[in-house]
């Protein structure tokens, strides 16, 4: 973990989530790097000018009465948007752009017939603000399923997210 208070950044490396299952992480990390305003965070607002995560591996199991490996909280998350100063105004949550780079998903679903293994490789998503909303595109270099090797090819798409202040405002947003 390293803070730059002079610069505004803020790095994470070796990030791991673990899920319900004890024999592989349910998300892993690389790094994360936030380029963050100081003085904004003082008035209560967190300002990310720049936001990259780089070689997040996501693992996914569901078995076959439904049970997954997702996470399971101890406590309840705190949404920043909750979050109370003195004046009683919320925090308000803001990222300029976002960028995940060398991306990894992989699936994993029990059936009757057995295990579908799913996955994407080569991940990289770009998310800038733009007008009232964030251009969004996305970038796979293989999808397809593995336990029955059928490749798909890559993944490209783009889109624009509307109605969203910022990022953290996501459930609420249009797709176009």
């Amino acid at each position: 973990f390293n803070v730059s208070l002079f610069s505004g950044s803020v790095e994470v490396t070796g990030v791991r989530i673990d899920g319900d299952d004890d024999n592989q992480p349910f998300l892993t990390i690389a790094r994360v790097r936030a380029e963050v305003s100081i003085m904004r965070a003082m008035k209560g607002e967190i300002a990310i000018s720049s936001l990259s995560i780089e070689k997040p591996i996501v693992n996914f199991r569901r078995d076959r009465t439904g049970k997954t490996n997702l996470p399971r909280p101890g406590y309840a998350p705190i949404d920043p948007r909750e979050m109370d100063e003195d004046d009683g105004k919320p925090w308000k949550v803001e990222i300029e752009k976002a960028l995940l780079v060398d991306g990894q998903l992989n699936a994993d679903i029990e059936t009757a017939a057995g295990i579908m293994q799913f996955a994407l490789d080569g991940l990289l998503a770009d998310v800038k603000r733009a007008g009232g909303g964030y251009a969004t595109t996305i970038l796979a270099k293989s999808v397809g399923r593995r336990d029955a090797d059928i490749p798909l090819g890559e993944l490209r798409g783009s889109a624009m997210l509307t109605n969203l202040a910022d990022l953290a405002q996501i459930a609420g947003a249009k797709l176009h």
